[in-house]
């Protein structure tokens, strides 16, 4: 049987701009800028393990029945589980808890509570907090990636409500726990800057650098097609 030639590389080009950007891809991004190039552009999918398989499930069983726990019944008003999109960023992905604060009484973070007696004067949006639920243990500081995701869901949510976030919050359903953290127009910025980064890697198919910390590559999934060549 004759083997078909490969096509000229331009006709192989595939059209990215229908791809919507997920707040998993921007995670991931922040982790380490090749891994969404490998999932989409290169459509590798890695063997998933057990430890990854029953993780997936506890973390789906964790969204269906757990919501973290508030102070009083009528703080936060809540919504719950949304799917989102943003067609003019190419953006989409799932909110875990959108938390509106009524009032300053509800903030004891000082940060955040300074620049919510500050809007509060100049707008009238309501003003909510993003809660995403993580399954894993409480780190003594919120990863890099993980404040990323959160600061994308914020982005879904001001261009789909009139709500403006001030604030983010990491809820580990094992322990309980929460950490409480401020998102500014910089924070929002950076995401935006990383949203344009994975799009143009996906348009031109040249591939990012891989991550600086080098530690991160220790069994890696993505490791067998990148070697950080």
């Amino acid at each position: 049987m004759t083997q078909s030639k490969p096509l000229p590389h331009n006709d192989r080009l595939r059209n990215y701009s229908h791809i919507l950007i997920s707040s998993e891809d921007i995670r991931q991004y922040i982790y380490c800028p090749r891994i969404p190039f490998f999932r989409t552009v290169i459509r590798f999918n890695p063997i998933q393990t057990p430890k990854m398989n029953m993780g997936r499930k506890i973390h789906s069983d964790v969204h269906e029945f757990t919501i973290p726990t508030v102070s009083s019944s009528s703080f936060p008003d809540r919504y719950l589980n949304l799917y989102l999109q943003v067609p003019n960023l190419n953006i989409h992905g799932q909110v875990d808890v959108i938390e509106i604060i009524n009032s300053s009484e509800d903030l004891t973070n000082e940060q955040i509570l300074k620049d919510y007696l500050e809007v509060r004067e100049n707008t009238s949006k309501e003003i909510g907090c993003i809660v995403e639920i993580k399954t894993g243990k409480v780190p003594e500081h919120v990863p890099l990636h993980h404040k990323a995701q959160v600061i994308f869901q914020a982005l879904l949510v001001e261009s789909n409500f009139n709500i403006l976030i001030l604030a983010g919050k990491i809820f580990y359903s094992k322990t309980k726990d929460q950490i409480l953290f401020p998102i500014w127009p910089k924070d929002k910025s950076w995401v935006l800057d990383s949203i344009n980064k994975i799009q143009n890697s996906f348009n031109s198919e040249l591939i990012p650098s891989p991550t600086i910390h080098r530690g991160k590559c220790t069994n890696c999934e993505y490791w067998k097609i990148c070697m950080r060549v």
